[in-house]
C-alpha cells in the first residue's frame, strides 16, 4: 500500500474510479497518469488492483523481461 501511495496517493486513484467507473476511456486514463506525473502503466496497474478489472489497459504494459 505505501509504494502504490508514493506513486500516485490512493485518494486520487480512488477519485478517479469513482468518476470514470465502469467505462474507462483511454484518453482519460492516459491524462490521469500525465497530471499525476506517472508512467502510465503504474496508473493502469493501481486501477487494475482496485477494480480487479485485470483486462484493462493492456496495450500499455511494459515488458520486463524476456520469457524465451
Amino acid at each position: 500500500e505505501a509504494a502504490s501511495n508514493f506513486c500516485v496517493p490512493k485518494s486520487k486513484v480512488e477519485s478517479f474510479i469513482a468518476r470514470k467507473a465502469p467505462l474507462f476511456q483511454e484518453r482519460d486514463f492516459l491524462g490521469f497518469a500525465r497530471l499525476a506525473g506517472v508512467h502510465p502503466c503504474i496508473v493502469a496497474g493501481q486501477i487494475r488492483h482496485k477494480t480487479e478489472r485485470y483486462e484493462l489497459f493492456n496495450a500499455h504494459n511494459e515488458k520486463i523481461r524476456d520469457h524465451g
